[in-house]
């Protein structure tokens, strides 16, 4: 059967007719029909086995509780090592993802659960992980599964490019988030962090304790329990220095600190030389990361501490003048200090009608 349409190009069929893609009255034919089902079905089965593979790919990752850790440390890990993987699982999924918006949906979905989850666990151990010192890999993952976040939206451009533009932004940026340091993956890293934190002791929170479901009942406050407890601070990760500064100008309401290099450096200076609770990366060109509640905390301890060494040095310096004129009296008597030459005026003798100088 050949085609008597005008489309080109022709298309050959496996029964050896030749018709054309466009033509209505090709479409309608059985061959036609056979092939396009044919085309479905090995479409389908394609992307059935990318998303096998990239699964099985992704399952390799630790993400189970490790041996040793208390409940709160071994919770926050499996949080966090959970979103790095479905951060990975969308990532490698990209290639297959181009014109099926609803598995985008899905994967994105997953990325943003998991993401939500991993910053409510690391805030119960944030405290914890800051006080024993050293890199904060799972802050660095933590910050990592959210630029991820932020390039994964929901519901992408409603354009017809709009899903494409958003894979496209994930496929050439991946080389950004979850890289190696020193050879060490980021799960390595995080479990060398862990090993470094103590024991919960009296003073070290404990583990949070699970919360109640919506329908049970709020537990009954005891007399002066609402001036001590106070309600845990939120987590806002800052992660790049224009958060930072515009978090240090707010109770300002005017930029007071300029973001340039000059102040970029000052700032460095003091996280390094009164212990700071900003992470700045290794690697050159990547932004430094804080809570915001910690650099507020940080940075009024830092401001209160120079106002008290400013106030020490005006006192002395009251002191010493009111010392010294005490001493010497000065502006009662109009006397000089011993041992410096006052001012004298000097005038010149007026003359006389004759030329002669006169007494002054």
């Amino acid at each position: 059967m050949a085609c008597t349409g005008t489309f080109w190009p022709p298309r050959t069929f496996v029964s050896g007719d030749t018709t054309c893609v466009s033509c209505l009255a090709c479409r309608e034919t059985e061959a036609f029909k056979a092939v396009e089902r044919t085309r479905r079905q090995n479409r389908l089965v394609g992307t059935t086995l990318n998303r096998d593979r990239v699964d099985e790919q992704v399952s390799q990752l630790y993400v189970e509780r490790p041996p040793g850790l208390d409940t709160q440390l071994a919770d926050a890990f499996v949080a966090v090592a959970t979103a790095m993987r479905e951060c990975a699982r969308l990532v490698a999924s990209v290639y297959y993802l181009w014109e099926r918006e609803g598995e985008y949906r899905r994967l994105a979905a997953c990325v943003a659960d998991a993401a939500t989850a991993a910053r409510t666990a690391y805030l119960a151990v944030d405290l914890r992980l800051r006080r024993a010192g050293g890199p904060n890999a799972m802050l660095d993952v933590l910050n990592d599964v959210l630029t991820v976040h932020s390039r994964a939206p929901l519901n992408p451009p409603a354009t017809p490019d709009g899903l494409n533009a958003v894979l496209t932004n994930l496929y050439m940026k991946r080389a950004d988030t979850f890289a190696r340091v020193d050879g060490r993956g980021c799960i390595d890293r995080m479990l060398d962090q862990l090993a470094r934190v103590p024991p919960p002791t009296n003073n070290t929170p404990a583990a949070a304790e699970p919360y109640p479901a919506a329908s049970a009942p709020l537990p009954q406050a005891k007399p002066g329990d609402g001036e001590k407890a106070q309600p845990p601070t939120p987590f806002h990760p800052l992660t790049s220095w224009g958060e930072i500064f515009a978090a240090l100008n707010a109770p300002h309401g005017r930029p007071v600190l300029k973001n340039d290099e000059p102040t970029r450096d000052k700032i460095r200076k003091l996280n390094t030389k009164h212990d700071g609770p900003i992470v700045f990366p290794r690697r050159k060109g990547k932004q430094p990361s804080v809570g915001e509640a910690a650099l507020m905390a940080w940075w009024d301890a830092i401001r209160e501490h120079f106002d008290a060494r400013n106030a020490e040095k005006q006192a002395k310096a009251m002191d010493a003048r009111l010392t010294v004129a005490d001493t010497h009296n000065f502006g009662a008597s109009e006397t000089v200090v011993p041992g410096v030459s006052g001012s004298v005026k000097r005038t010149r003798k007026k003359k006389d009608d004759k030329g002669k100088e006169g007494k002054r």
